[in-house]
């Protein structure tokens, strides 16, 4: 499970280290979740599972900061305040 969520970790961390700006890098690391979590699937039904699990997590904390950083982003201009 902890080989998993360190790869996973990786994984992500190298996409967004491609990033040039906020959106790129919502983007890039939104990508990198959607193949993340397309693998512990891959790995749930053909692999080993623990694997999958420690990805799975790893995935979900990405995302997690993906959308709290669009979400600070959108608050910072005024978009979506009522």
């Amino acid at each position: 499970m902890l080989l998993g969520a360190a790869a996973t970790a990786v994984w992500e961390l190298v996409m967004g280290l491609f990033a040039s700006s906020l959106s790129t890098y919502l983007l890039l690391t939104s990508v990198a979740v959607v193949v993340a979590w397309a693998v512990a699937l891959l790995l749930v039904r053909h692999g080993d599972r623990g694997v999958a699990t420690g990805i799975g997590l790893a995935a979900s904390v990405g995302a997690s900061a993906v959308a709290m950083l669009a979400l600070a982003s959108w608050m910072s201009v005024g978009w979506l305040t009522w």
